[in-house]
């Protein structure tokens, strides 16, 4: 390799490969140093990494220093093999549901909330101005909630609002906000924005209402931070596989949503408005949602894309803080142990 010449550019698609095994962990899209030249030392901005053309063997490796500032970096979910060469082939959704992901896998539930109840309040604590909490519903957010009353938080800066809802009285056991409120935000000094109900509202009105109140939140349409449950068949707010809302149009953010299987009606936030926030954070929990986590993060041949996969590849960037139980089906992910 050369040591100083100049600096050739290219802008092809190279695989990013782990040094010690050369197996792929991501395609660079953009433009690049040219591997085969070598740069003496990582300036700003560049990592060290090794290189390779997609469908090259490793003999075509080297190691060159990408300006990753100008391009896009993919990871990679899973890549077949051919004649004993990585072929390049991308299976899964494709290059659309890939985004800034970290994975964090916890012991078990309790150690879940706690890490994403520091997490949620060092995110908030390190913001300035006004910011826009999305809350969830379910058991696993409900700990973390449970666990952020405890911490200090600036909660006089925060509007949190529901990333869905269910389509029941405010005070109902099942209702989300209601929820939400007991364990956290009726004992803080956030603002809580929560749908209407009554007797005589549709769902069709009560969701126009309150995406109206949304886009007041975020004149920039992006929330600060989301926070989503998953269910086990895949579900993330009140995104049900085959329902209308899945298609709901980009310029909506906010919608009811008839759900077939449990002959009920919902509120929801919709994947547009969610894959433009600026971050997204999944809290699963449980060998219940073992299989549907496996197939949003390491999606097979042949498999439809479910809603939770649907709100990735966005502009947010996702945090899935997940358990022990429910990684157990993660063979090809990368992860990080807490």
């Amino acid at each position: 390799m050369g040591g100083g010449g100049p600096m050739d550019v290219e802008q092809t698609p190279l695989w990013v490969r782990e040094r010690s095994s050369g197996r792929p962990i991501g395609i660079f899209e953009g433009h690049h140093r040219q591997p085969g030249i070598r740069q003496a030392g990582a300036k700003a901005g560049h990592t060290w990494m090794v290189m390779t053309r997609p469908g090259a063997g490793r003999q075509q490796q080297s190691r060159c220093a990408l300006p990753l500032q100008s391009g896009r970096y993919r990871p990679v979910r899973r890549v077949e093999r051919e004649g004993g060469h990585h072929a390049g082939r991308l299976t899964g959704p494709g290059p659309d549901t890939v985004g800034r992901v970290q994975v964090i896998v916890h012991r078990d539930p309790q150690h879940l909330a706690e890490a994403a109840a520091a997490r949620i309040a060092d995110t908030v604590n390190a913001s300035r101005g006004a910011f826009t909490l999305g809350m969830a519903g379910g058991s696993t957010p409900v700990g973390a909630y449970q666990e952020l009353s405890e911490l200090r938080v600036d909660w006089d800066r925060v509007e949190a609002y529901m990333s869905d809802e269910r389509w029941v009285p405010l005070d109902h056991p099942d209702c989300n906000g209601h929820q939400a409120s007991l364990e956290l935000l009726a004992h803080v000094g956030a603002t809580f924005h929560r749908p209407q109900w009554a007797p005589w509202l549709t769902a069709a009105d009560s969701a126009a209402h309150y995406e109206a109140t949304l886009r007041a939140l975020h004149p920039d349409g992006r929330s600060d931070l989301v926070l989503l449950g998953m269910g086990d068949d895949g579900h993330t707010a009140s995104l049900f596989p085959g329902t209308a809302a899945m298609e709901a149009p980009p310029a909506r953010w906010f919608v009811h949503n008839f759900v077939p299987k449990l002959d009920a009606e919902r509120l929801t936030t919709t994947i547009p408005f969610l894959r433009a926030a600026h971050r997204l954070m999944f809290l699963v929990a449980g060998d219940g949602k073992a299989a549907a986590l496996r197939q949003v993060l390491e999606p097979r041949d042949g498999e439809d894309p479910l809603p939770a996969a649907r709100v990735l590849g966005g502009d947010a960037e996702v945090t899935w803080m997940i358990d022990e139980a429910a990684a157990s089906e993660l063979t090809q992910t990368e992860t990080v142990t807490a």
